[in-house]
């Protein structure tokens, strides 16, 4: 969201627009219909005469409000992966990358005229970038929490520090900079003293968002689906309200035979019926993090049991669910409290849990039902992780391809080349196969244990997969566009078979999931829809 003049406001989301509100009238006043990809960032220039967009693809368009035409396109997916953007007080785009770099580009975004890190660490990805002071100044935040204030245009940084987590949002009022952390919290901080000032936990639970809304006045929400104003010294709440939000849905599975569907959105766990559509169990998940899904109706989470009070610190805790027509079951594994769990996956039936703990710096694969570490992976700069059906295979993204390892033993079996990776998957055959994406628009199919690419499908020139699933005979496989439809394909004669249409050009696919006997196809989306198509025909 950014506010206009006139009490009017733009919003960057859902689906391939821009459009602009006005909040007084209640309707919508304008929208750009982005042909190329989907909005990830948006910055107004200084005079209000124009608005740049950044897609997820790396595509950088400056758009002049009044005629409302593209004035410049750029493609800048050659300097590495955009996520983060925003324009100087004299229209330059300062760009914010995944490998933790800034680059202030010039006018036509051809070239950068600088290059700094936003972080001391290697490789911490650039998540937020905000203008201050009408673009002559700018902060920027990165994965591992640290913020940095830079003066613009010469790009020196002026002050830096950690947060007490990855930083979702970033609201300035005088030298008060309020933080919302993606852990549930609220930092405010003192920028002529550089010291934190405030802390406390929010109100509308993890992935807080939050903005000044007055001197000591806070106006904060996040995935439960509560906004709040809250008085920062006392921490007390002068209004909240539930917005019904429920969130996207972020995995899907059936169960082994294929008569119900699992899934899971922000705040709790469903039950479905396939068939009719008919939910048959709900179970609420509270302040769940980190959420995977295996078959036969298993969901392991990571979150908070609850919220902490200020000062102390965040503790998590694991826990496997089991959901079923006949009830609901919780188990808790071990003693296993991490700082911040990352990339959750779950084997097939649900008894092994791969992921990458960020406090130790190794991926670790845990037994669900025991709560028992089975092995600790030492990889650098991990990042996506698939386990194999019956989890003795892990592959793991790293800073420079892919490792596959061996769970029982613990030891690395291949490394392999890749491109920048975006999502994985392994194929339920027998023995299993994995399917990735590369870095635009192609899948590659690989024989883990061989170390050797089987396979390979153009799907796209300059498109972004964002998820991948596979049929049980391993013949045919459905991949996700970021910005486009679903398409179903035959592996091995390299041939689209189908097209899907979502039914809704806002709307995106965030997961999928395809039954035991390779006949349907259930896709949950960013809006909350499961969506059931036929692929047998």
């Amino acid at each position: 969201l950014l506010p206009l003049e006139g009490d009017r406001v733009l919003v960057l989301g859902g689906g391939k627009s821009v459009r602009i509100f006005d909040l007084e009238r209640r309707r919508e006043d304008l929208r750009f219909p982005l042909r190329e990809t989907l909005p990830c960032a948006a910055s107004l220039r200084a005079d209000g005469m124009a608005l740049a967009v950044l897609g997820v693809r790396g595509v950088f368009e400056l758009w002049e409000l009044p005629r409302r035409r593209v004035q410049l396109r750029r493609d800048l997916s050659a300097m590495g992966r955009a996520r983060a953007m925003i324009l100087t007080a004299d229209g330059r785009p300062l760009v914010g990358f995944v490998d933790g770099t800034l680059r202030l580009l010039d006018r036509e975004a051809r070239v950068a005229e600088w290059e700094r890190r936003a972080s001391d660490s290697e490789q911490e990805s650039v998540e937020l970038l905000v203008s201050l002071a009408g673009g002559t100044r700018a902060l920027s935040a990165a994965a591992d929490g640290t913020v940095t204030l830079w003066s613009l245009p010469d790009g020196k940084p002026t002050q830096r520090f950690k947060a007490g987590g990855p930083v979702n949002s970033a609201s300035l009022q005088g030298n008060r900079l309020l933080l919302g952390l993606r852990l549930g919290r609220l930092e405010v901080w003192n920028l002529a003293s550089g010291e934190r000032e405030l802390q406390l936990a929010s109100r509308g639970g993890p992935q807080t968002h939050a903005c000044w809304a007055g001197p000591g006045l806070a106006l904060e929400g996040g995935t439960l689906g509560r906004v709040s104003l809250l008085e920062l010294e006392g921490a007390k709440e002068r209004w909240g309200e539930a917005t019904g939000h429920l969130g996207s849905v972020d995995a899907l599975s059936f169960d082994p035979e294929g008569q119900s569907l699992l899934a899971i959105g922000t705040t709790s766990l469903r039950l479905w019926d396939p068939g009719s559509g008919r939910q048959l169990n709900l179970l609420t998940l509270g302040l769940a993090l980190r959420v995977a899904l295996g078959g036969g109706g298993v969901a392991v989470t990571w979150g908070l049991d609850d919220l902490p009070a200020a000062g102390k610190p965040l503790r998590g805790s694991f826990k496997r669910w089991t959901l079923s027509k006949q009830g609901m079951g919780l188990g808790q594994p071990g003693a296993l409290s991490l700082a911040d769990p990352d990339r959750f996956t779950l084997s097939a039936d649900g008894a092994w849990l791969a992921f990458n703990d960020q406090r130790r710096k190794a991926t670790l694969v845990v037994d669900t039902k025991r709560g028992e570490v089975k092995a600790e992976l030492q990889v650098p700069r991990a990042g996506e992780l698939a386990l194999s059906p019956k989890g003795d295979l892990l592959a793991v993204q790293d800073g420079e391809g892919l490792q596959v390892f061996d769970v029982p033993g613990g030891e690395r079996l291949h490394a392999l080349r890749a491109d920048l990776v975006r999502a994985m998957r392994f194929l339920p055959t027998d023995p299993p196969l994995l399917a990735l994406t590369k870095h635009f628009g192609s899948v590659l199919i690989v024989d883990p244990r061989a170390a050797k690419a089987v396979g390979r499908i153009d799907v796209a020139e300059s498109s972004e997969l964002s998820a991948l699933a596979g049929t049980p005979d391993g013949r045919r496989l459905v991949t996700a566009l970021e910005d486009g439809p679903l398409e179903l394909w035959d592996l091995p004669a390299k041939r689209r078979l189908a097209r899907f249409d979502l039914g809704d050009e806002h709307d995106v696919v965030s997961s999928l999931a395809i039954a035991p006997d390779g006949r349907s196809l259930a896709v949950g989306t960013g809006r909350g829809r499961i969506l059931i198509f036929p692929i047998d025909r």
